[in-house]
Parts: structure tokens; C-alpha cells; sequence
């Protein structure tokens, strides 16, 4: 019962206090910002928690609401800061290796792309140059008078070649 009206409660605090934002607002001290949600949640919990424990529950609301998350291929800006304060030119070459290996990726897929494109090419070649010996070898076996071996290559070879125009250009993947 008592974390329900916690939780009913910080997402009070957290609404009440989003919305009486202006659109603009003075940037504050990490630590100025801590000091008065410490003291706005001590305030409204008061009655809920008992004096003991209440210094703990605050702490813990205050570094929950402090978390944050980011997510790139550079480091957050505000971490970035730090590594140039410390290592002046530090963050030019995170930058810098951030985009070196989005080039890689780029370089990387685009390799792949041109051998996938060189693969069908090179099937397209061979499944012709098999279709042409089996029509010579029908040719030969009809010139030989042996018309049913003469019909089995020309049917290997028009099954084949209706197949892929069947197929087209999806080449029959169910994965793409």
C-alpha cells in the first residue's frame, strides 16, 4: 500500500513540476536541482514514511530521477566536454573515429552489395553457358537420331530457362 501511494506520488511531483516549467528555463547547478527535489519530496512524504527511513526513500527518488540515458555513435555531450577538459583534442578524435567507422560500415556494405551484384551476374553467365550445351547436346543427339535424348535436353533446358523467367529478379528468396 505504502509504495503505491509513493509511486502515485513521485508521478505527481514529476507532472506537477514539468508542468509549471517555462518553455525556457535558467539553467541550474546539477547540485541545486538535487537540493530542491530532495527537499519537495521530503516535504510531500512526510506524512507517509517514517522519519527513519525517509532520508533513504528521498536519496533514492532523487538518483532515480536523475538517471539518463543516451544513445549514439559519439559519446554524450556532455560527456564529450569532459574528455576535451581533460585530454585537450580528445574530442575531435572521438568524433573523428566515430566517422571513421561509419565509413568502414559504408565501405563494408557497399563491398557486399557489389559482390552480391558480381554473384548474380556470374550465375546469370553460367546458367547460359549450361542452357547453350544443352541445346548443342540436343542438336548433337537429334543429328544423331536419338530424338527422345534430343527432347530431354531441350526440356532441361526450357524448364530451366522458363524457371528463371518465372523467378525474375527475386531469384525466389523468401528472406528480402
Amino acid at each position: 500500500m505504502r509504495c503505491a501511494k509513493l509511486k502515485a506520488l513521485s508521478g505527481g511531483i514529476l507532472a506537477k513540476n514539468t508542468q509549471k516549467l517555462p518553455e525556457k528555463v535558467a539553467p541550474r547547478s546539477d547540485e541545486a536541482f538535487k537540493h530542491d527535489l530532495a527537499q519537495e519530496i521530503s516535504r510531500r512524504i512526510e506524512s507517509l514514511v517514517p522519519a527513519g527511513q525517509r532520508t533513504q526513500v528521498v536519496a533514492q527518488m532523487v538518483s532515480l530521477v536523475q538517471q539518463e540515458k543516451f544513445s549514439g555513435p559519439i559519446a554524450h555531450p556532455k560527456h564529450l566536454r569532459e574528455y576535451e577538459d581533460i585530454l585537450p583534442g580528445s574530442a575531435n578524435r572521438i568524433i573523428e573515429m566515430a566517422e571513421g567507422n561509419l565509413k568502414h560500415a559504408q565501405t563494408v556494405q557497399l563491398r557486399a552489395l557489389e559482390a552480391d551484384v558480381e554473384d548474380i551476374k556470374a550465375g546469370r553467365r553460367f546458367g547460359f553457358a549450361a542452357l547453350l550445351v544443352l541445346i548443342f547436346c540436343a542438336l548433337v543427339c537429334g543429328y544423331l537420331k536419338n530424338n527422345t535424348l534430343a527432347l530431354a535436353f531441350l526440356g532441361t533446358g526450357a524448364v530451366g530457362t522458363v524457371v528463371a523467367f518465372i523467378k525474375g529478379r527475386s531469384g525466389g528468396d523468401e528472406e528480402d
